[in-house]
């Protein structure tokens, strides 16, 4: 029998070959990045140019990695293979050898060329291929690629709003949506932007169905199958949680309780409802009288009166049903997740839209195009597009109902080998263009697709990802093509204590068994490399009702504890994983108290580091010599260091007199202390020294000139604040950049804050 390493050694050999297809799931430490660029290597090896092979990637960041693996795999090739090279390392560098090999024999020298190497992300791909066909695409070349188009999905909707006023075709179910929202034209006109970042999404399926009765009968048709599924999966759950003798007592009481008693729709009960739409009612009335009244109610310990079961008062009869009641609900208490699966029907989706729905829904599908329309015409206009637009024009400048366009046929036969990165957060408008790409394709005739993912890493859901189709291509391929499936279970990246306790825990989170309709995937136990090592597990520190300095502190202490652990001469890296940025300010607070050094990028803004504070002030009083404010705050900050006493003597008795005229004044300056005149008079002829300079610097050169004549390096406190104020005076000549900054100094031993 083939052991663990060999299953894997032989799946890894297996994804390389050239002339199959396959989608590989690979769990996180699997080495999924190297596997990519080993068959991105033995593709290069077999094509007449390197642009036949095209890899798509989910980030600008996971691309520019794996072309800097394929081109230093390259460079190594040229090199002799070591004698004591692992079996990785030396298919690696046979890869690569042939690879150069077919590079230097066609004269492509990629080691120059790295451009040729066709690594990309999706938007990317998408961008380039509706340039290739403008016309088609129906994009300008010129349009600007917007990262960020939420303020132009804003602007379109406000535009499309104010349709309210004109009175056009467009204001009738505007007005009717407006009602909804107690006539806020500013949330309707937020919600609609809201929908325009999502219109790949919907966008499709607006004119699917022309036909509006036969649209509202296959929407309650699909809530009610998701109704009835849901009730399906609850049925199953509890289905082993509760004795028959729970199903006896209750019917007891309603026969006791009588038609009038609130126990009466139990007095047939034999089990639990079946799951249709028409036993909802049922449902709930088991949640009501088994769970507390909120919506997540937990099991209740006691029935009483409210829940038909009258006192022990009234005969031994209720005495001996509430006895048998209450062994039953102590049974279901033992019974693991009952409450929490029970309580999930009163958060059932409704078996069919009600008139007020489908008339606010109705409504939204009039106004959406218009809203798509007004966004179009804006990005005309702006000379802009977003991605989702790009994409759109993309698929556009490939599809043709009567033939193939120019540009598929182009891409035919340019295009042999596709590798897809992180599949299972490919969205279904991504999944649709990577079936235009392989339209036309055939059996054997030596084109290939390659997808690697893992779906139990699928976490862009937010962003319209379905981890559904990863699942659907295992099963019957993508675009036409078949893939083969190989799964990868080796953990390279951490020590078995990690991977066991990753392995039991997630076990238990995740599905049995994979499930299309909710998008939900089982669990694969991976199977780990490295022995543990002294130290090596999960240790969790709960602090569940600490606040946010004990929280900080906890983060350093141990931050701390495992640095001193480092060998001397060694370099370690403690990764702090925070919910949000907001979460930040207390563990940086702590890390600094406790001197550790940390580096993480846009932590903080520059405007919230008083290094950069006092140089923004000091370049505002230098522009702007009636700036009361900034000049009071040059005097205060550290390169002066006037007392409060001493800035009260200066401005205090003239309110209306300029900072500068005022040191000036020999008046002032017999108000001040000794040391106070001291500092505010060699801070006058500084700063009168460098103000001489206006004109002839650019406005960040000047500032600098005074800030190093005031000593300002010598004030700041920390190493970081040297690169902050640095590029702080390179934002004061664009202040529309913002204040951010790396935090944090470089250091033997850090902790990353991300």
């Amino acid at each position: 029998m083939a052991t663990d390493g060999a299953r894997d050694a032989a799946a890894r050999h297996e994804a390389i070959d050239p002339g199959r297809s396959f989608i590989v799931q690979a769990p996180a430490g699997s080495g999924k990045t190297s596997l990519l660029t080993l068959r991105y290597l033995r593709l290069l090896a077999t094509v007449d140019s390197p642009e036949e092979i095209v890899a798509i990637t989910f980030t600008r960041k996971a691309a520019a990695e794996m072309r800097h693996r394929i081109v230093r795999a390259l460079a190594l090739a040229r090199g002799p293979l070591a004698v004591d090279a692992l079996p990785h390392v030396a298919e690696l560098h046979a890869t690569a050898a042939a690879a150069l090999a077919r590079s230097l024999a066609r004269g492509w020298d990629l080691e120059r060329n790295p451009a040729r190497l066709h690594v990309q992300t999706i938007d990317g791909l998408s961008h380039w291929l509706a340039q290739r066909l403008p016309l088609a695409a129906q994009v300008a070349l010129s349009a600007t690629l917007v990262d960020d188009a939420r303020p132009l999905y804003r602007e379109a909707a406000r535009r499309l709003v104010s349709a309210l006023e004109v009175g056009d075709e467009r204001s009738e179910p505007l007005d009717r949506l407006a009602r909804t929202l107690d006539h806020d034209p500013g949330q309707l006109a937020g919600l609609v932007g809201d929908m325009l970042g999502t219109r790949e999404v919907w966008l499709p399926k607006l004119f699917g169905e022309a036909d509006r009765s036969r649209l509202r009968a296959v929407i309650d048709e699909l809530l009610c199958t998701a109704l009835v599924s849901e009730l399906s999966r609850l049925r199953g759950r509890l289905a082993a949680c509760a004795s028959p003798g729970l199903f006896e007592v209750v019917r007891a009481a309603a026969t006791a309780g009588g038609a009038a008693g609130p126990l009466a729709p139990f007095k047939d009960v034999r089990g639990w409802p079946p799951a249709s739409a028409d036993a909802v009612p049922a449902w709930l009335a088991f949640a009501e009288l088994l769970l507390t009244a909120n919506k997540d109610g937990a099991l209740r310990k006691k029935v009483e009166t409210a829940q038909g079961f009258l006192p022990a008062s009234a005969g031994n009869e209720w005495r001996e049903l509430k006895r048998r009641m209450k062994e039953e609900l102590d049974a279901l208490a033992t019974a693991e997740g009952f409450a929490a699966t029970l309580a999930r029907v009163r958060r059932l989706p409704p078996a069919r839209l009600t008139d007020g729905q489908w008339d606010r829904l109705e409504a939204l599908l009039a106004v959406l195009p218009h809203a798509v329309a007004e966004l179009i015409a804006l990005f005309a206009e702006r000379g802009s597009l977003d991605h989702a637009a790009v994409a759109a024009a993309a698929r556009d400048a490939l599809r043709d109902e009567s033939a193939p366009t120019e540009l598929a046929l182009a891409l035919d036969y340019r295009i042999r080998h596709l590798l897809v990165d992180e599949y299972q957060d490919t969205s279904p408008a991504q999944e649709r263009l990577l079936a235009l790409l392989l339209a036309g394709w055939q059996p054997d005739d030596g084109r290939t697709l390659f997808c690697v993912g893992d779906p139990m890493q699928s976490i862009y859901a937010f962003r319209e990802a379905d981890v559904t189709l990863f699942l659907q291509a295992a099963e019957e391929g993508v675009g036409g093509v078949p893939l083969e499936a190989l799964r990868l279970r080796r953990n390279f990246r951490s020590s078995r204590a990690i991977v066991d306790w990753v392995n039991a825990t997630f076990a238990s989170l995740l599905p049995v068994e994979d499930d299309f309709e909710r998008g939900a995937v089982r669990y694969t136990a991976a199977e780990p490399v490295h022995d543990p090592a002294a130290g090596d597990g999960v240790h969790v520190h709960a602090l569940l009702d600490a606040d946010a300095r004990v929280v900080g502190e906890t983060v350093a202490r141990i931050a701390g504890e495992a640095l001193a652990g480092v060998p001397e001469g060694k370099r370690r890296g403690i990764a702090v994983l925070v919910r949000g940025r907001t979460s930040l300010p207390p563990v940086i607070a702590a890390l600094r108290r406790h001197s550790i050094d940390y580096r993480g990028i846009e932590l903080e803004s520059l405007a919230d580091r008083a290094a950069i504070r006092d140089l923004v002030a000091l370049a505002q009083a230098m522009l702007h010599a009636g700036d009361r404010t900034a000049w009071l705050a040059v005097l205060r900050a550290p390169w002066c260091g006037l007392t409060l006493s001493d800035l009260h003597a200066i401005a205090g008795e003239e309110p209306d007199a300029t900072i500068g005229a005022l040191m000036a004044d020999p008046a002032c300056a017999a108000r001040l202390s000794p040391d106070g005149l001291r500092r505010m008079e060699q801070l006058r002829d500084t700063l009168s020294a460098a103000m001489s300079a206006r004109g002839r610097r650019t406005l960040g050169g000047w500032v600098k000139t005074a800030w190093l004549m005031l000593s300002g390096p010598a004030t700041l406190e920390e190493p970081s604040d040297l690169a902050n104020a640095e590029r702080g005076m390179g934002l004061v000549c664009d202040p529309r950049e913002g204040f951010r900054f790396v935090s944090g100094a470089n250091s033997s031993a850090g902790t990353n804050l991300i």
